[in-house]
């Protein structure tokens, strides 16, 4: 699995902290019979579902259906910007493989092979795997395989990933073995917890709908905010080298 099982929240996933309350801002979740809340750390203001959903529930939400939908929403890892800022940070061919974990529908493979790099995709299940692979042309295989490519990578890319993880610490620590000594870690994602005006419309939903829990599956248990994810990555060990908001 992805990471380990969680049934509640200690501590901040994100920062470490333990100064976590119940988020009134945000709507409960109604999922496998449970509803469930985001508890919300006051030292980094990241959000974190609780309890926590056993990984193989989560990893049960990515069917065929799921990837189909996806193409249509268009997410943002899509943006060619997105893409582009990954190609322009790569080290050379030469370092090493290109790993994307958690590659979707493999389109960021499919460009960075096309600049001459070996690539490989990792995702959740073989219903993720077979998606990826018939869409891009490119290999991928299912994570359980992973150790099998330790030290083999000199770029790891992780690209909306940690939001959808009940453990982002466990992914993480994963990803990094992939890499060989002076590899490039490069991780992109929503920063849910982030002030604006969309998030200032959801808390007024929340306050007016409190009774009301989302019915949709929690494709994100996390809502992390920029400073959750910087102390989230020092606390890794991470150095970092470039940085865009």
């Amino acid at each position: 699995p992805l990471g380990r099982a969680t049934t509640g929240v200690e501590s901040c996933l994100f920062c470490g902290q333990t100064n976590l309350v119940d988020d009134a801002l945000r709507r409960t979740v109604s999922f496998e019979n449970l509803t469930r809340r985001y508890t919300r750390c006051r030292s980094c203001g990241s959000r974190s579902l609780s309890p926590m959903p056993h990984e193989s529930e989560l990893a049960a939400l990515y069917t065929t259906e799921y990837f189909e939908g996806a193409e249509q929403d268009e997410p943002e890892l899509e943006d060619p910007n997105a893409f582009r800022w990954v190609a322009d940070n790569l080290p050379g061919p030469q370092h090493g493989l290109f790993i994307d974990l958690g590659c979707g529908d493999g389109r960021l493979l499919r460009l960075i092979a096309d600049l001459g790099y070996e690539v490989l995709g990792l995702e959740i299940n073989e219903t993720a795997v077979m998606a990826a692979e018939l869409a891009s042309g490119c290999p991928v295989v299912i994570i359980d395989e992973l150790p099998s490519f330790a030290n083999q990578a000199g770029a790891v890319h992780l690209g909306d990933v940690l939001e959808h993880a009940s453990s982002p610490e466990v992914v993480v620590r994963r990803a990094l073995t992939l890499l060989r000594p002076g590899g490039l870690f490069l991780a992109q994602g929503p920063l849910e917890a982030n002030r604006s005006v969309f998030n200032f419309v959801l808390a007024l939903v929340a306050v007016i709908r409190k009774s009301a829990p989302v019915s949709r599956p929690p494709y994100h248990v996390h809502l992390v905010s920029p400073r959750g994810q910087e102390q989230f990555f020092h606390r890794l060990g991470l150095e970092t080298l470039e940085y865009q908001l």
